[in-house]
């Protein structure tokens, strides 16, 4: 075989090694590092994927499990409408005491209560939670108005919050400086049985003193830190003052 021939031959190997080669590395196993590099865009595309809005949701749903659930007080049930009448007797002034004990017993079996002492305040930094917050405070504030009477009602129907039209109405109706505590002592004194029964006479007569006992005042802090100790010892020297006997 001549010179040219083997050179011819040693190129037609070399082509035929060189197929093989690619070949194999065409079917080798992929890489570990492209593997790894796989695993760390599923990483990257799996961490983008819970940065999305449906995933910032979270917080969202923890406030609808909030507003739904019965037990809570952003529950509003469907009886709950804001023409609903909690009490048979309107505020009027003079009965503020049993009115407002009666609105506190109807409001908690509502289960809303902290609308109105202040302990459920507006939640600014959850817009699910503002709103619900908004539609139950409406709500308590239209309870209120349609138990009052007209006049009561004038003066509290711009104010913003239950709970600053439960505080305005405690301000101007809750007495505690003795016309009403007069009153009270004179219906006890003159208060005699005549024709009625024993039971409606001692009913009578329970409700003027439950009522005359709201008015004594108390220590609230336990440490007579509060002045409680004070108006409890005026509220004595002014029982003093009035006499035993009014006719």
């Amino acid at each position: 075989m001549s010179t040219s021939q083997l050179r011819m031959l040693g190129g037609v190997l070399a082509v035929e090694q060189s197929v093989k080669m690619n070949m194999v590395n065409w079917l080798r196993p992929v890489p570990n590092s492209a593997i790894r590099f796989r695993q760390i865009n599923r990483l990257i595309m799996a961490d983008t994927s819970d940065q999305n809005p449906s995933n910032q949701n979270s917080s969202s749903s923890v406030s609808h499990s909030a507003i739904d659930d019965g037990s809570s007080p952003y529950y509003l049930h469907h009886s709950d409408s804001p023409g609903l009448i909690l009490v048979s007797q309107p505020l009027t002034g003079e009965n503020y005491t049993s009115w407002s004990r009666a609105m506190i017993i109807a409001l908690s079996v509502k289960n809303k209560l902290g609308f109105i002492d202040g302990s459920i305040s507006r939640p600014e930094s959850n817009v699910d939670l503002l709103n619900s917050w908004i539609r139950n405070n409406n709500i308590v504030i239209s309870w209120i108005l349609n138990s009052v009477s007209k006049d009561i009602t004038a003066s509290i129907i711009y104010s913003e919050s239950a709970h600053e039209i439960w505080t305005d109405l405690k301000e101007r109706f809750q007495q505690r400086n003795g016309p009403r505590i007069f009153q009270l002592k004179r219906e006890l004194m003159n208060h005699t049985q005549g024709q009625m029964s024993a039971s409606v006479y001692f009913t009578k007569l329970k409700a003027v003193w439950e009522e005359l006992s709201n008015y004594r005042p108390s220590c609230s802090c336990g440490k007579c830190e509060c002045g409680g100790n004070k108006k409890l010892a005026e509220f004595y020297h002014m029982e003093y003052v009035f006499p035993n006997g009014i006719k």
